[in-house]
């Protein structure tokens, strides 16, 4: 459920860089290779990193339909940085001869002997250098630089171009915010800074935070095993922490719901522990082994929320977080279809038909039926919010005030698996950088008709938030084109 739409990337601790230093040698040199071989459009060169079944899998022939095009329209390339996705996955950022605005991605999958096995264009990694720029800004001249890069790239589409909010931040107050198109495609209100927007994935860093409020109230600590709150359930071993960092190693619920639910009905988080109990699908491994990006950890949140405060996660969300910050119109809004409730200034989630030639509401879609039957389920989605709530959101993570900033720092750290392993998450955030690139927290969030990210630069004192009402394709693409303008 709110499936969040992100890279993960791993980064190691010294000794294991140490270990790795020769396999990432030749694994760099294997795309240096490739990316020379694409400059003099010698296809036989870009063949000579591949494993023995891809060179014959990729021949020649199909390398230059894909490649000769591209270098027709965009020139020479050239690495500008190199990031791990994985111990398998390479990033390439690239600049390009043509047009340097362009900033073009490169995936390099690598086999365990060091051979490529796939390769091809992917989403930014969110990983920034360190500004140069000084820490002021120029707004009148930002604004207008963020609204040619929309106009050329993202608004230009008559039928799939970005419908949503754009806002950055720094220093707590909003230098850009933007509305571009409606909140109901049929009724053409437009979208403004108290529109709602169904956040997805993006709820996840307030349902953490919650978590982190219970434990400075002694309600609950982060060593609590799943069985002090629900002591029926049947995984064991499994610590509040390993739920926020997505290493529990709980198979996911969506699968399981898929398989067994009756559509007709709403689940509730209480409905998807029952069917655990009941089915009892293999762990995918021990806890803290290994990061799996977990919606159903988020759910036994929501659940524990409940046992823990005493009252419902809608209330305890509204109650600890929403109103002490003054986000009037922010709030947990799972009961559209359960109650057929509606709201005010709603920005409905629309998902485009390729059938009808136009957008529609996904509930009438058998592909989305996840989208009625999930409805009632919190905790890894389900928050909805607008812009004009969201800056008090950011100003809350540069001056805490709810939390302690000694939890708030251990949110924004990556998390140790028991190997030693640092993984690019915390408590409800994804963390890229630090080192020799800007640090950023940020979460992405996923749902039929929604696509959203929220990106917080702790040091710079900067935040991008992008919210879009009809599932649009290249919002990770925007928000790096727009970071790149603030940053560098």
């Amino acid at each position: 459920m709110k499936s969040c739409i992100c890279f993960l990337f791993l980064l190691f601790n010294k000794e294991t860089l140490i270990a790795q230093l020769s396999e990432n040698d030749i694994r760099m040199k294997a795309i240096t290779t490739v990316i020379e071989g694409y400059n003099r459009q010698n296809f036989k060169t870009m063949k000579e990193p591949w494993f023995w079944i891809g060179k014959i899998i990729v021949t020649q022939k199909k390398l230059r339909q894909e490649f000769e095009p591209f270098y027709k329209t965009y020139g020479k390339a050239s690495i500008d940085t190199v990031t791990n996705s994985s111990r398998y996955e390479y990033v390439a950022k690239l600049n390009m001869e043509k047009n340097s605005k362009e900033r073009v991605f490169l995936k390099f999958m690598f086999t365990d002997n060091n051979k490529l096995e796939g390769m091809g264009f992917t989403y930014p990694p969110l990983i920034y250098k360190k500004s140069k720029k000084s820490n002021s800004i120029n707004n009148s001249e930002f604004t207008s630089h963020v609204d040619t890069l929309l106009l050329r790239k993202y608004l230009k589409s008559k039928t799939k171009a970005f419908n949503g909010s754009v806002m950055v931040i720094d220093k707590g107050n909003p230098i850009y915010q933007k509305h571009f198109g409606y909140t109901d495609f049929i009724t053409k209100n437009k979208l403004n800074d108290t529109s709602l927007y169904e956040l997805a994935s993006c709820s996840k860093q307030f349902t953490a935070t919650a978590i982190l409020i219970l434990a400075q109230q002694g309600k609950l600590n982060l060593t609590d095993s799943i069985q002090k709150y629900i002591p029926d359930f049947p995984y064991h071993n499994i610590t509040i922490e390993n739920l926020l960092t997505h290493t529990s190693g709980l198979p996911d619920y969506e699968v399981l719901l898929d398989k067994v639910w009756d559509k007709s009905k709403f689940a509730t988080n209480y409905d998807v522990i029952e069917q655990f109990k009941k089915y009892h699908p293999k762990i995918l491994f021990n806890p803290n082994e290994q990061f799996e990006y977990s919606n159903t950890g988020y759910v036994i949140l929501s659940v524990i929320i409940e046992k823990a405060s005493g009252i419902s996660y809608n209330d305890y969300l509204s109650n600890t977080i929403f109103k002490p910050l003054f986000m009037t119109h922010t709030r947990v809004y799972n009961t559209r279809r359960v109650k057929n409730e509606t709201i005010n200034n709603y920005a409905y989630g629309y998902v485009y038909s390729d059938e009808l030639k136009k957008y529609i509401l996904p509930d009438s879609l058998k592909q989305y039926k996840e989208v009625v039957y999930q409805d009632a389920i919190t905790g890894d989605g389900t928050v909805n919010s607008c812009t004009k709530d969201l800056i008090l959101w950011e100003n809350e993570l540069l001056k805490p005030s709810l939390i302690s900033k000694e939890n708030l720092e251990k949110a924004f750290s990556k998390h140790k698996l028991n190997n030693g392993t640092l993984i690019n998450y915390g408590y409800g955030f994804f963390i890229t950088g630090g080192g020799n690139s800007e640090r950023l927290i940020f979460h992405t969030g996923g749902w039929p008709g929604y696509v959203t990210i929220f990106m917080h630069f702790p040091e710079l004192q900067k935040a991008i938030v992008i919210l879009s009402n009809n599932n649009y394709d290249n919002f990770t693409k925007m928000a790096d084109d727009i970071a790149a303008l603030l940053i560098y």
